[in-house]
């Protein structure tokens, strides 16, 4: 991937923002937290290199990312702290958190004077769907299906990086998809359902308007999207990320609008459907950017979310 470089002016602009002295730098592993003024003001500048972004998809519920940074310390003193912050991955206009940490999560030695460092953080975001069919049938990876931004942060100050190209890279193939999944029960039963006090437990809509319009996860940090898929409306919510997420998909007919089915869905790529048609659900292919809480204010839709079709049709 060619370098983004940006340059890090040692104006303290951002220290300044801080409260002179009330935050403090990113500690060992560089995890999200701005860093403070430390020490008499720098001449100079700090220069930061995007040298790479890579995200590996898989067929479970959250993807991993790694940003590869170079910084290079042009002060005449040692930066001792480096990070970044407001990790973000960019499918259309909707923006999915990444909360990276340094690897190795060893303490950061010294940037010396002069001295190029490389830097690499990693972390996961909820799982896009932008590995489709016609993507995996193509050699990894992939450049175009999204864009990542970032905070690089010093004790010095620090530069947003935005549009940054994603090397993307895809399973193989798609072992689910066509493969009709067993029903045990219809999805009526499904919804009616009491659930487990305390649990993340179903959560119906009964038809596609209802879906796109409800309120039940605003103001929560549940993941809470809608996809486009063949032949169906896909709504999917999660209690939250990393390796013990599971979701609930929720599919809605593309023309009658009505649930369809339910599948809960485990990050060790297990479907189990919850509630659907006795001779059992044939998963689609979902290819439409992924929207967040649409029924929601736009400020709880983790970043912004496109116009939702509000009425199933034959759109694409």
């Amino acid at each position: 991937m060619a370098a983004r470089s940006l340059v890090l002016v040692a104006s303290l602009a951002i220290a300044c923002a801080c409260g002179g002295g009330a935050g403090r730098a990113p500690a060992d592993a560089g995890v999200d937290a701005p860093p403070a003024i430390e020490g008499p003001p720098l001449s100079g500048s700090v220069t930061a290199d995007v040298t790479s972004v890579s995200m590996t998809e898989t067929d479970g519920t959250t993807s991993d990312v790694r940003l590869e940074l170079a910084i290079t310390n042009g002060t005449p003193t040692a930066v001792n702290n480096a990070g970044v912050v407001n990790a973000h991955v960019f499918l259309g206009n909707a923006g999915f958190n990444v909360s990276l940490a340094r690897v190795p999560a060893d303490p950061l030695a010294p940037i010396l004077s002069g001295e190029t460092r490389a830097l690499a953080f990693e972390g996961r975001v909820v799982s896009l769907s932008v590995c489709t069919s016609s993507v995996r049938a193509t050699p990894n990876p992939h450049r175009g299906l999204v864009t990542f931004g970032v905070t690089v942060v010093t004790e010095v100050s620090g530069v947003a990086f935005t549009g940054v190209p994603v090397d993307v890279t895809c399973p193989e193939a798609v072992p689910d998809a066509g493969v009709a999944i067993p029903c045990t029960q219809s999805v009526a039963s499904a919804c009616a359902s009491p659930g487990m006090p305390g649990q993340f437990n179903i959560h119906c809509s009964p038809t596609w308007d209802d879906a796109v319009a409800d309120t039940f996860y605003c103001g929560t940090a549940v993941t809470d999207i809608v996809y486009g898929c063949e032949g169906y409306d896909r709504r999917s919510s999660s209690p939250g990320g990393g390796a013990a997420a599971f979701f609930y998909d929720y599919y809605y007919g593309r023309g009658s609008g009505e649930l369809v089915a339910v599948i809960a869905r485990t990050s060790a790529t297990t479907e189990i459907c919850a509630g659907g048609p006795p001779t059992g659900f044939v998963l689609p292919i979902c290819t439409d950017p992924p929207q967040t809480k649409p029924g929601c204010p736009p400020g709880d839709r983790d970043g912004g979310a496109a116009e939702v079709r509000s009425s199933p049709g034959d759109g694409p």
